[in-house]
């Protein structure tokens, strides 16, 4: 079983504060067993700026510092760091963050108004502790309404094989369904 969240102290990320004394940071951890654990790099900025200034620069000091220096493979690859900031951040800029996946996983947590603890947004957010899996709400027979192209495409009978006639077929039903659309018949 996967241990919640809990905060570890505050030496083992000396080195973060040390060279970045405008940002703050807090190091979490989620034991698997006794020697396998992910680990959160929670580092919070005030502006997007600064996000965009600083985060390749503290991505590799963590790369350097911590990650080899772990020995257990399951640990090495399942550390996370988590860039919270007040404000919206650029989609640009927070796709370009969120993808880079060299030497761990990071998370833009934008909009962040401090009300949700940091602990308990890790455990839901990371190890999906707020998905319950019980017996389902949804009725046992469900009944589909199709749209009129829908039903007219299962009524077609057209060919699916991978032939030209099939293929000219297909494209013939298509066009004559564009061509109802066009001269707004649908």
């Amino acid at each position: 079983m996967i241990n919640n969240f809990i905060e570890v102290s505050e030496e083992k990320i000396e080195f973060l504060n040390t060279a970045f004394p405008d940002v703050n940071f807090e190091l979490f951890q989620s034991c698997i067993n006794d020697s396998a654990y992910f680990s959160v790099f929670y580092c919070t900025l005030g502006d997007e700026g600064l996000l965009q200034q600083l985060w390749k620069r503290i991505n590799s000091l963590i790369s350097v510092e911590y990650q080899t220096k772990i020995e257990n493979d399951f640990t090495r690859w399942n550390i996370y760091l988590v860039f919270s900031i007040p404000m919206k951040v650029s989609n640009s800029l927070k796709y370009l963050i969120e993808n880079d996946t060299y030497f761990m996983r990071k998370i833009v947590d934008d909009c962040n108004d401090g009300k949700e603890e940091i602990a308990s947004y890790l455990d839901n957010h990371i190890l999906g502790k707020d998905i319950s899996f019980g017996p389902s709400n949804t009725p046992k027979e469900v009944t589909m309404k199709y749209s009129h192209i829908t039903l007219d495409l299962l009524s077609a009978d057209l060919p699916l094989n991978r032939s030209q006639e099939s293929q000219k077929a297909r494209d013939e039903w298509l066009n004559g369904l564009l061509q109802g659309a066009d001269s707004n018949e649908i």
